[in-house]
């Protein structure tokens, strides 16, 4: 494990890397990696309601479809209803 050198000043800005058997200690300064942090939360926030806003999205595209079968439907047992009248009318005196 990598340990940081307590006596060591970075200045805002400035990132220092040490790798060690494996193990990476990224320095900065404080301000610039609550910057970093914050910026990862938000990011990670986002990612969430991506997926959320993706589900909602399949849902309302299955709702739609959904909708547009009901009308097609519709549309034709009107045009059903209409051939009877039209048939009835001429057929039948």
């Amino acid at each position: 494990m990598v340990s940081p050198i307590l006596s060591q000043t970075i200045s805002k800005g400035e990132v220092r890397t040490i790798v060690e058997n494996g193990d990476t200690l990224v320095i900065m300064n404080l301000e610039d990696a609550k910057v970093i942090l914050n910026d990862l939360l938000e990011y990670e926030i986002a990612d969430s309601l991506l997926i959320v806003y993706k589900e909602k999205d399949s849902l309302n595209t299955n709702t739609i479809t959904l909708q547009k079968e009901v009308i097609f439907k519709l549309m034709e047992k009107s045009d059903n209803q209409q051939s009877q009248i039209f048939i009835n009318k001429h057929v039948i005196p």
